[in-house]
C-alpha cells in the first residue's frame, strides 16, 4: 500500500470508528457511555492515526505545538460580533452554567477540532496531498453529517438537516482558518469555542439552526469578521505542508 493510500484509509477508518463510538452507546442504550465515548475517540484516533503513519512528531503532525496569539486574538475578538447579536435578541441575561458550557463548548471545539480539522483534514491535505478544497470539502462534509443523529435522536427533525448543512459549512470554514494560520488547530479551537461559548450562554437552541434574527446575523458578522482579518494578516496562497 503506498503512503497516499495508506493515509487516506487511516483518515476515513478513524472516521468511521467515531461515529461508531457517537452511534453504538445510543443503540445499545449505554446512557452512562453517550457523553463520553465519543470525546475519548476524538482524542485517542489522532493520536493512534497518526503513530499508524509513523509520525514520531504527533502533537506537531496535529498542529498542537504552533500557538498564535495574533490567529486567536482575531477568533476571540471576531466572535463578540456574535455576542451581541445573541444579546440583543435574547429575552433575558445569559446563563452560567459550568457544565453546559464545558458540554456545550469547551469540551466540542477540543475534540471536534482535533478529530476533523487537526487529524482527518490534516491527514487528507497535508499527508495524502489532497488540493485543498478536495479535502476541505470532503471533511467538512462528514463533519455535518456526524451532527445529524444527535439532532434525530433528540428529537429535532424539523432542525437536523439545516443543522448539518450549517455545521458542515462551518468545518469548511475551520479548515480554511486552519491552513490560512499556518497550521495553528489553536486557531480553528478559539473561534470554535468562542462561538460556542455565547451559543450556550444565551441558550439560544438544541441545533446550530435557530437563534432568531440576532444569533444569524450575529454569527455572519463574526464570520465575516474573522475572514477579512485572516486574509488580510496571512498569506493569500495554501499550500500543503508535511
Amino acid at each position: 500500500m503506498t503512503r497516499t493510500r495508506l493515509a487516506v484509509s487511516v483518515a476515513f477508518g478513524g472516521l468511521f470508528v467515531a461515529l461508531m463510538a457517537l452511534l453504538l452507546p445510543r443503540q445499545l442504550e449505554l446512557r452512562w457511555a453517550m457523553p463520553h465515548a465519543f470525546s475519548v475517540a476524538c482524542v485517542m484516533i489522532p493520536v493512534l492515526g497518526m503513530v499508524a503513519l509513523g509520525r514520531r512528531d504527533v502533537l506537531s503532525a496535529l498542529g498542537l505545538t504552533r500557538f498564535d496569539g495574533r490567529g486567536c486574538a482575531v477568533a476571540a475578538l471576531g466572535s463578540l460580533a456574535m455576542l451581541a447579536g445573541l444579546a440583543m435578541g435574547a429575552p433575558g441575561a445569559p446563563v452560567v452554567d459550568v457544565g453546559g458550557v464545558f458540554d456545550g463548548a469547551v469540551k466540542p471545539a477540543l475534540t471536534e477540532e482535533l478529530l476533523f480539522r487537526g487529524f482527518a483534514f490534516g491527514v487528507l491535505f497535508r499527508i495524502a496531498r489532497w488540493r485543498f478544497p478536495a479535502a476541505m470539502l470532503t471533511t467538512g462534509a462528514i463533519f455535518g453529517s456526524f451532527h445529524l443523529p444527535s439532532a434525530i435522536l433528540g428529537g429535532h427533525l424539523d432542525q437536523a438537516w439545516g443543522a448539518a448543512v450549517l455545521t458542515g459549512v462551518g468545518g469548511c470554514w475551520f479548515a480554511w482558518l486552519y491552513a490560512r494560520w499556518s497550521f495553528s488547530l489553536w486557531v480553528p479551537i478559539t473561534a470554535h469555542l468562542a462561538m460556542n461559548l455565547w451559543w450556550s450562554l444565551y441558550t439560544a437552541g438544541p441545533t446550530a439552526v435557530g437563534g432568531g434574527p440576532g444569533a444569524t446575523w450575529g454569527r455572519v458578522a463574526t464570520i465575516a469578521i474573522i475572514t477579512i482579518a485572516t486574509v488580510k494578516m496571512t498569506d493569500v496562497d495554501v499550500e500543503p505542508s508535511s
